[in-house]
């Protein structure tokens, strides 16, 4: 069975200079919050999401301005499926208990109003479409790349659909990020770090998951193949050398301490090869598998069917990403929390219980 990498990832580090300054007025257009709207955000539900510390960190304010500096501004709601450029996004952090809101604490948990307080790892995005191409000399050369490597005949109809979105200059086909903290290395460095990184969101790459033995309590056998298809090194290395464009770029680059360190010995990624080579050594999984049991036609591969049914049997669901043909470009976790809903709904219809 072949499972889609989980949006692979690749960033560096750069030491900061941390501002000491009071807060300023805050405005959503300075974090580019202000996609939001009564009517898509509800006002109720078991799952709370904020945007805890997005308000008070100028970096956030930062990111988003030199991402409409450098020409990509949010175009609308990230959660749309359509929107490219700069924004904050919310994490799932209860505003009121500052604790985390997840499913295990909205479902099972007692209800806690205490706790620590926590702050989600990244807020900062962007949706980025691939900017070396936007030229009719990218297009040749996009073309060109794509009669380099051709697909697999097993593979040729998701690779023909992801393609298309290469194809487009208005679609995102990487997610570029900045967070508070080092990261790749074995050995912290005692300096303050900002990261900046992009994660493929369309990976071309298969792996494969297989069963290992007849007895159930042995794990199966699970290569994800990171990095197979020569592609995704081709695609991911061309965001990741735009990454230093937006590093170097005000207002943001005010923020990145002049001469500082970075915490890679390969991670200057001035050109492309460059930026090859450091995909290849650091690269590593977003963490976020899917698409091992896709609901999909039989005969094309599939496993579960519209009812989340596996085929052939009458009772046995699977509920959780693996049903997804395709990854979603943004974070799996909404996704995979309104297969769970959905499961839950076909399963009350078979007992003839009421929603």
């Amino acid at each position: 069975m072949s499972v889609s990498n989980a949006g692979d990832l690749s960033s560096f580090a750069s030491t900061i200079m941390l501002p000491f300054q009071p807060a300023t007025v805050f405005h959503k257009v300075d974090v580019e919050i202000n996609w939001i709207t009564q009517e898509g955000q509800g006002t109720s539900g078991p799952i709370q999401a904020s945007f805890q510390g997005t308000i008070q960190d100028p970096l956030s304010k930062a990111w988003t301005k030199t991402l409409r500096e450098v020409g990509y501004c949010l175009t609308g709601d990230p959660f749309s499926g359509s929107a490219t450029g700069g924004f904050s996004s919310p994490i799932t952090v209860d505003p009121t208990s500052k604790t985390r809101s997840y499913a295990g604490s909205a479902y099972f948990l007692p209800a806690n109003k205490t706790g620590s307080f926590c702050s989600g790892g990244i807020g900062s995005y962007a949706f980025m479409p691939m900017t070396d191409f936007a030229t009719e000399s990218g297009e040749e050369e996009l073309r060109e790349l794509f009669k380099k490597y051709p697909a697999e005949n097993k593979d040729m109809e998701r690779y023909n659909l992801l393609r298309t979105i290469f194809e487009d200059p208005k679609e995102s086909t990487g997610s570029a990020f900045m967070f508070l903290a080092q990261t790749f290395t074995q050995n912290l460095d005692p300096h303050n770090f900002v990261s900046l990184g992009i994660s493929l969101l369309h990976p071309l790459s298969r792996g494969s998951v297989h069963i290992a033995s007849a007895d159930a309590t042995q794990p199966p056998i699970i290569d994800p193949k990171y990095l197979s298809n020569e592609l995704d090194v081709e695609f991911m290395s061309r965001h990741l050398r735009f990454m230093e464009t937006i590093a170097e770029s005000q207002p943001l680059a005010s923020f990145i301490k002049p001469g500082g360190k970075r915490n890679h010995e390969m991670a200057h990624v001035k050109d492309l090869e460059a930026a090859k080579d450091y995909v290849r050594t650091t690269t590593i999984s977003n963490n976020h598998p899917a698409c091992s049991c896709p609901m999909m036609p039989r005969d094309k591969g599939g496993v579960v069917d519209a009812q989340l049914l596996v085929y052939g049997t009458a009772n046995l669901r699977i509920v959780d990403a693996s049903v997804m043909p395709l990854i979603p470009r943004g974070n799996i976790q909404s996704s995979v929390y309104a297969v769970a809903e959905r499961a839950a709904d076909l399963i009350k219809e078979d007992h003839h219980i009421q929603k």
